[in-house]
Order: C-alpha cells, then sequence, then structure tokens
C-alpha cells in the first residue's frame, strides 16, 4: 500500500510564516517533540519518500512509533493551522466567539456573554453574515431575555426584536435565490458549447427578469454584487460584451468600495478584477486594464494559499497582456518564473495549468521556437483536460495544426486535420470557425504549394472569418487568445508575429 502523501503536502502549502507558528505552538506543548523533528524532516522534501524518512529515524524512538508520530503531527499541524486562521478569517472568528460566549454562560457569567454576542452581532452585520445574525436574534437574544426576567420586557420591544428577524431572514432568502441563479449560470458558461434554441434563451431571460434580479435598490451589499454578477454572466452567456463590459465596471465600483473588503474574501475579490482583465484586455482598453492590473498588485492577502492564487493570477494577466501587445520578449522572462512557481504550486488547478501551457506555446510559436511550442501544446491535447474540454481542445489544435505547418510536417499535419475534425465533431463544438480553418490547412499542407497559391487561399480564409464576426459562438472562439489572421498576415508579409501585432497596434494610434 502505498503510504498517503497528505501530511507532506500538507507541510509543503505551509508558509514561511505558518511554520514559524508552529513551532511556537508545538513549543506550548510538553512532553516529546518527536513530531517536531519528523516535521522538520518532511518538510526538506520535494517528494514525499517514507522509506527515506525511516531510514533517517533509523536509531530514534521515532522509527518504532512512526505511524502514530506522524498523525499526532498532522493533527497539531491541524490545530495551528486553525488558531492562526482564527484571526484571518471572519467566519472562523464569529464562530471561536460564540462558543467562548457559550462558555461564559456555562460558568454564570451572564453579562460578560451578553456584551461578547452584541460585539459577535456588530461583526455580523458589517459583514453581512446573516446565518450568525439569525443565530444571535433566534437564541441569544431570547436566552438574554428569559435571564432578565419577562415582567421586566416591553411588548415594543418583542416586535422589534420580530421585525428585526424577519428583515434579516429576507436578506438571507433573497441573498440564496441570487447564489442559486449564479451557480446555474456558472454551470452554463462552463458547458457553453451545449448552449443552443430559443428554450435557452428563455431560460435565461427567466432568471434575468426576476424582481430579485432587476431590483437590488433596497437589497443588502452581497444581493447587488450578485445581481451585477448575474447580469455579466446573462450577458457573457449571449455574446453581447458592451453590456457585459457595462456590468463589469459597475461590478467593479462595488468592489472598490470598503464595504467589499468586510465582506468579500481577498480570493473573491482577486477573482472579480481578474474577470474584469480579460474583458477589457479583449476590448482593448488598455488603460483600464493597466490600472487594475496595479490594483490587484497592490492587494496584500495573508494565507499562503491567497498569496499563491494572487500571484498566478496576476502573472496569467501580465502575460496575456505581452502577447496582446506583441512584446515576447517579455512574454519569455515571465514564463520562465511562472514555469517555476507552477512545479511548486499546491493549489493551481489543472486548467490554470492549461491556460498558461497554450500560452507559452503561443509565445514560443512567435519566437519561431517551433520545438518547444509542440512541447507545451503536447502537455494540453494529452491532459485530461484538454480531452474533456472543448475550449482547450479547439485552441491547442488549431495552435497544433500551424506550429507543424511551420515545421513543415505536411505528411503529419494530413492525419493531424482529420483528427482534429472528429475530435471536435464528437465534442459537439465544430463551429464554422473550425471548418473554415481545417478546410484552409487541408488546401496548403501540402510540401508543393507556391507562394502564391497559399497568399490566395490565407487571404480567403481571412475574409471567411471576418464575415463571422456577428456569430456569437465563432465570435469567443476568434477572440480569445489567438486571432490566426494574425499568423497569415505574418506569412503574408513576411513578418514575424510580434511585428504584426506591433503593426496593428499602431494603426489604432493614427
Amino acid at each position: 500500500m502505498t503510504p498517503s502523501e497528505d501530511l507532506h503536502h500538507l507541510i509543503q502549502s505551509l508558509s514561511k510564516s505558518e511554520k514559524r507558528f508552529f513551532k511556537l505552538y508545538a513549543s506550548l506543548y510538553s512532553g516529546s517533540k518527536d513530531y517536531v523533528l519528523l516535521f522538520d524532516a518532511i518538510s526538506t522534501q520535494k517528494r514525499y519518500d517514507e522509506d527515506k524518512l525511516k531510514r533517517k529515524f533509523k536509531t530514534s524512538s521515532i522509527s518504532r512509533r512512526f505511524a502514530s508520530i506522524k498523525g499526532y503531527l498532522h493533527k497539531i499541524v491541524l490545530k495551528s493551522l486553525l488558531v492562526q486562521y482564527d484571526e484571518t478569517d471572519i467566519y472562523a472568528k464569529v464562530k471561536t466567539q460564540l462558543k467562548l460566549a457559550k462558555i461564559l454562560q456555562e460558568k454564570g457569567l451572564y453579562k460578560q456573554s451578553e456584551k461578547l454576542i452584541n460585539k459577535v452581532n456588530k461583526t455580523a452585520i458589517e459583514h453581512e453574515l446573516f446565518e450568525t445574525q439569525l443565530e444571535i436574534k433566534n437564541k441569544w437574544q431570547y436566552l438574554f431575555s428569559s435571564q432578565q426576567g419577562y415582567n421586566k420586557l416591553k411588548i415594543e420591544e418583542i416586535d422589534s426584536q420580530h421585525n428585526e428577524n424577519l428583515k434579516v431572514a429576507k436578506q438571507l432568502k433573497d441573498f440564496t435565490l441570487l447564489r442559486h441563479y449564479l451557480k446555474q449560470l456558472s454551470v452554463l458558461i462552463y458547458q457553453k458549447e451545449k448552449l443552443r434554441g430559443e428554450r435557452t434563451i428563455e431560460y435565461l431571460d427567466k432568471i434575468i427578469n426576476h424582481q430579485k434580479v432587476r431590483d437590488s435598490s433596497d437589497s443588502s451589499f452581497r444581493a447587488k454584487v450578485a445581481s451585477k454578477d448575474l447580469y455579466i454572466k446573462y450577458h457573457y452567456l449571449l455574446g453581447n460584451q458592451n453590456k457585459e463590459y457595462q456590468y463589469q465596471k459597475e461590478l467593479l465600483s462595488l468592489i472598490e468600495s470598503k464595504k467589499a473588503l468586510k465582506i468579500y474574501s481577498i480570493n473573491s475579490i482577486i477573482t472579480f478584477i481578474s474577470n474584469f482583465l480579460l474583458i477589457s484586455l479583449n476590448r482593448k482598453d488598455n488603460i483600464s486594464f493597466l490600472h487594475y492590473l496595479s490594483v490587484l498588485e497592490s492587494l496584500k492577502p495573508q494565507t499562503h494559499a491567497s498569496k499563491e492564487y494572487l500571484y498566478f493570477i496576476t502573472y496569467q494577466n501580465k502575460l496575456h497582456y505581452a502577447i496582446k501587445m506583441g512584446d515576447f520578449e517579455q512574454a519569455q522572462q515571465f514564463i520562465s518564473d511562472i514555469e517555476n512557481h507552477i512545479n511548486h504550486a499546491v493549489n493551481l488547478s489543472q486548467k490554470e495549468q492549461l491556460l498558461f501551457f497554450y500560452m507559452f506555446a503561443y509565445t514560443y510559436l512567435a519566437i519561431g521556437n517551433y520545438a518547444l511550442a509542440v512541447d507545451w501544446i503536447n502537455k494540453i491535447i494529452n491532459s485530461n483536460l484538454g480531452i474533456s474540454s472543448s475550449t482547450f481542445g479547439s485552441f491547442s489544435r488549431i495552435l497544433n495544426l500551424i506550429i507543424h505547418f511551420e515545421l513543415e510536417n505536411f505528411g503529419h499535419l494530413e492525419y493531424l486535420i482529420d483528427s482534429s475534425k472528429e475530435y471536435l465533431k464528437r465534442k459537439g463544438s465544430l463551429y464554422q470557425y473550425e471548418r473554415l480553418v481545417l478546410s484552409f490547412f487541408k488546401k496548403v499542407a501540402i510540401s508543393s504549394i507556391s507562394s502564391k497559391s497559399f497568399e490566395k487561399e490565407s487571404i480567403d480564409l481571412a475574409k471567411a472569418l471576418d464575415s463571422l464576426s456577428l456569430d456569437k459562438g465563432d465570435l469567443e472562439i476568434i477572440t480569445k487568445f489567438f486571432d490566426i489572421k494574425i499568423w497569415l498576415k505574418s506569412k503574408q508579409q513576411q513578418k514575424s508575429i510580434a511585428e504584426i501585432i506591433q503593426q496593428e497596434q499602431l494603426k489604432k494610434l493614427v
């Protein structure tokens, strides 16, 4: 049986400050500190090797109780994190304070308990923790009232408390409904290739026309943000980028307020800003992009996971911007640093990894290093997500065709064209865009093609792609990360992709 690597993964995820706190926390415990020695040994291992650990401690008491010490260490590390996060996570902090209030109650220290509960209630209101507010109102306020004696209560006070309960319950109900709709639209976005027909449009309209979505004037802050987010996702699904951008800006104006920092986690704020950066760059609003990129970089997360998340989101956008500007020298510099971080990442999802791999492949294509471009694109095609996701599948396969064309692997290209067509058909996402591109490569992927014939076919393809600009599905694919027309122009004008991109940028300034 393979030894569990959970403890190794946990220790490797710790930041320097978290490791330092663990040592301080462990020093409070009496008795043997064998588990600290094991902690230090595991910390040095890039890959978990239990046999090597056992050999290291062969002559110590650790070897006789290795499994139990390993289990105890896992528990102590988690406890140290719990203590540390109680101060940084508002949900954990509130739960701890409610436990303390209960202890004070059981000791008969009612005044102290009530004082602490009032403090928790204030925090819950500031952070819009509706469930906590209701718990306090339904449980604690009733308890304090009974302890004071019903003869001291006034009917008006009871009515006031009841009305407050109803108000908070309504806020919770409204926000829960909006969150439910957000989950539904998020699923549709993830499965966007399945969107077809009037029934889907009617379903989306039913959500967006709900009274709680349309009128959030008297709603909680959370509900207002959720309402804006719903409009963003709705217009994204319909392909209306102007409206999507409008609501992205409105949402960010809310997120930049001090209220947002109290209510939302740092990861949520990073995600909100990152979503805006993507659409602002696609709309060529470089001023807004650079402004909010600096806002993103100014954030100061406290935990290792949040720091890692901020790093990858920041560099995803920096790399994307360098590619869009045709600054592939800068993109190359980013790649070496990002690659090193990916190798040591703990929380980076496979989807995010593949997004980086795609941009790496495109960068190496642009600078003419086709061997490295093939290596990175193959990592996507050969991955499980590359197989299951039609978005990654579509982009990577088209980029793969271009790379092999540049390598003049014409014999292999015929196979790649046919296999790409079959893949996209199976995924139900063979848009007209892909049909045109595959047909183009079928015509030009021969060693005997003349430069004149290639130029004619590439001009015809560019014209055909221009005619697709109103098709929502095709438009998303064309504008995502790679515009094949840039590559076509580079071949026609015998210039690098970087030169063509910079040339297009200059045209916009004239």
